[in-house]
């Protein structure tokens, strides 16, 4: 674990205490697509991304510091042992004593992670609920795990995700990638977790089966493309057209994903670097989206282009 050396007060308060010790839409056709992870057919939602008191938990380190200079301290489960915090191979938490597995499953739940903020004081994030059934909307996606976390701010219990809908405050996590929410770029990052939050790009990234441990197999450039598309970034520089519940019709050139509604009118084709073609935006006006972008030209038809990882259509 990465050295505490000027950190030793706050550690040694730290470890007397330990001693002591997902904005979505509504599908109407299905009531059980109320919930935002199976919302299939909306764009991004804004302004769920995972922080505590303002600091950005969006991608943590397991062993080193990241952000401003937050960081990871000792994991409390409950069994007198100082734990540190890990992700398995199935992309879920585990409690670590040295390598050992010590805590998995829906044991975690209850488990205490301490989290050092840039001043130096630390937060008690605790762990409380777990769901290791969230369907895919892939055809090629295994059930995805996801979970609530809280923390105390001055005596009041706040949501790691800060949707004010209760189940728009699930998260799930994508380890050793790291993707810019304003540039919508995607980065290798080994030894980090992405904590996605309903409704972020990210997360929906995940439940396409688009993200680094897919049974897809997805590449980063796959990753990328399918970001610019839920966010509706046609430049392909970060700026996105769209805003949260706005309803679009996903389909990917494998044929994996298919729009859980009929497919009207032709929006575009994507790759990494944004649209490839652009015929009618789900949102912004056509002429806004040259203002920003330039000239993308209209997709001529409907068929897929060489390239194309998605093609998005709108709904009547």
């Amino acid at each position: 674990m990465h050295a505490l050396n000027s950190r030793s007060l706050s550690l040694l308060s730290l470890t007397a205490a330990l001693t002591a010790a997902a904005i979505g839409c509504d599908v109407d056709d299905d009531a059980a697509l109320s919930r935002s992870w199976w919302c299939t057919q909306c764009g991004s939602s804004l302004g769920n991304s995972p922080n505590i008191n303002g600091a950005s938990l969006a991608n943590i380190h397991l062993t080193e510091p990241f952000g401003d200079g937050m960081y990871l301290g000792p994991m409390s489960s409950g069994l007198n042992v100082n734990l540190r915090l890990g992700v398995d191979a199935n992309d879920a938490f585990v409690g670590l004593q040295g390598q050992q597995v010590v805590l998995s499953g829906a044991d975690v739940v209850g488990a205490k992670i301490s989290v050092f903020l840039p001043n130096n004081e630390y937060v008690w994030l605790e762990i409380t609920d777990i769901d290791n059934q969230v369907p895919s909307w892939s055809d090629s996606g295994a059930m995805v795990t996801a979970y609530k976390a809280t923390y105390f701010d001055q005596g009041v219990v706040k949501a790691l995700c800060p949707a004010v809908v209760g189940d728009d405050r699930w998260f799930t996590l994508i380890p050793d990638e790291r993707y810019s929410s304003g540039a919508n770029e995607v980065e290798s990052a080994p030894g980090t977790v992405t904590l996605a939050c309903v409704g972020e790009a990210a997360a929906k990234m995940k439940l396409l089966d688009f993200h680094p441990h897919g049974n897809r197999q997805a590449t980063p450039e796959e990753r990328q493309a399918t970001l610019r598309m839920v966010t509706g970034d046609y430049c392909g520089n970060g700026h996105s057209f769209t805003v949260s519940g706005t309803k679009v019709a996903w389909r990917d050139a494998a044929g994996l994903v298919d729009p859980p509604f009929q497919e009207y009118a032709m929006e575009a084709l994507w790759d990494a670097d944004g649209a490839i073609c652009l015929t009618t935006p789900r949102h912004a006006r056509l002429e806004d989206v040259a203002a920003v972008c330039g000239e993308i030209p209209a997709c001529d038809g409907l068929d897929f282009v060489k390239g194309a990882v998605w093609r998005t259509m709108l709904p009547k």
